[in-house]
């Protein structure tokens, strides 16, 4: 095999594991949980947790969703 079809497979490969790192993102922000997006990815769920740890970068819209349900889950546990 020629270095050329080396590095076009090296970026073919690529392209697919950002492509499933996008659907699993695309998934968690419809507010799919882990293991809805492992099944439908065809993955363990400790699989599709690395994957989205390491491909999923939180849209400030996921980041003020979280913050909100922080601050809903805080209040209910003042006393």
């Amino acid at each position: 095999m020629t270095d050329d079809m080396m590095n076009l497979r090296a970026l073919v490969e690529k392209s697919a594991d950002d492509a499933r790192g996008t659907a699993a993102t695309r998934l968690l922000e419809v507010g799919a949980d882990l293991k809805e997006i492992a099944k439908h990815m065809g993955w363990s769920i400790k699989h599709a947790a690395e994957v989205i740890e390491r491909y999923v970068v939180l849209s400030p819209a996921m980041s003020d969703s979280l913050a909100e349900e922080l601050r809903q889950a805080e209040s209910r546990t003042k006393v």
